[in-house]
């Protein structure tokens, strides 16, 4: 069942999937060093349990995403 303002797969060219997964292995900035977006995405994660177990928001890091790549 396709729910409103999803897209099938039949839906979206071979070319518009593979930038899709693609996406994945932009680059980014995560403290300082570069990763890429999959990458950093577990970083991420694993900084969010750190915050949680903490109860300390400010131990989240974000990745910074150059605009010109999306």
């Amino acid at each position: 069942m396709q729910l409103a303002g999803e897209l099938s797969e039949k839906d979206l060219s071979k070319e518009n999937r593979q930038k899709l997964a693609g996406i994945l292995n932009t680059t980014c900035m995560l403290s300082g060093e570069v990763h890429t977006l999959i990458n950093a995405s577990d970083k991420v994660a694993e900084r969010l349990v750190v915050a949680i177990e903490k109860k300390a928001p400010q131990e989240i890091t974000y990745p910074e995403i150059q605009t010109t790549l999306l």
